[in-house]
């Protein structure tokens, strides 16, 4: 399984242009776009009818460091606090996005930055391979892994993706 699976090796351009292409697979319209002072990318963008914007901190998906493990892989993500990250609200979400590859499909993985708070040191979001293989024939995949909930997607299921983040991780007006 590991040998189907790769590092994510993309230049911070170049996964701003995967992300611009997947939106576009989704005919999800990109107003604007821009990088912020913490870290994180914004897309302003329509989705569902609705103006929105996605605060995505974009990373490549590498080795865990483990060498007793490598069948884990992982984001590493430096220390934040509240005031570093845009809340979720009804106009916008924050999503650490991880990418790696799987037979050369890139494998989107989201996790939510919340839960990734209050740490002194760089924090580890991680991903085990198998789930990275397997979502290059399912497309979309929300699970548990490694004790942290996790939504995989190739680049056809992208904006399903978000949808699901949506709706797990967002405020709904009442």
């Amino acid at each position: 399984m590991a040998d189907i699976v790769r590092n994510g090796d993309l230049t911070l351009k170049q996964r701003i242009d995967l992300i611009k292409r997947c939106l576009m697979i989704g005919n999800v319209h990109l107003r604007n776009e821009r990088q912020l002072d913490n870290s994180f990318y914004c897309f302003d963008i329509k989705i569902n009818q609705k103006d929105f914007k996605l605060y995505l901190l974009l990373k490549n998906i590498v080795n865990s460091g483990w060498n007793d493990k490598p069948f884990i892989k992982r984001i590493q993500v430096k220390a934040f606090t509240m005031s570093d990250i845009e809340k979720n609200t009804t106009d916008g979400c924050s999503i650490f996005i991880g990418i790696a590859y799987a037979n050369e499909i890139p494998i989107f993985v989201a996790w939510n930055p919340f839960m990734f708070l209050y740490h002194n040191t760089v924090r580890s979001c991680y991903i085990d391979v198998e789930l990275l293989a397997r979502c290059q024939h399912e497309g979309l995949i929300k699970t548990v892994s490694s004790k942290q909930k996790v939504i995989l997607a190739d680049p056809n299921h992208f904006c399903d993706l978000i949808n699901l983040y949506l709706e797990e991780n967002t405020i709904r007006q009442l």
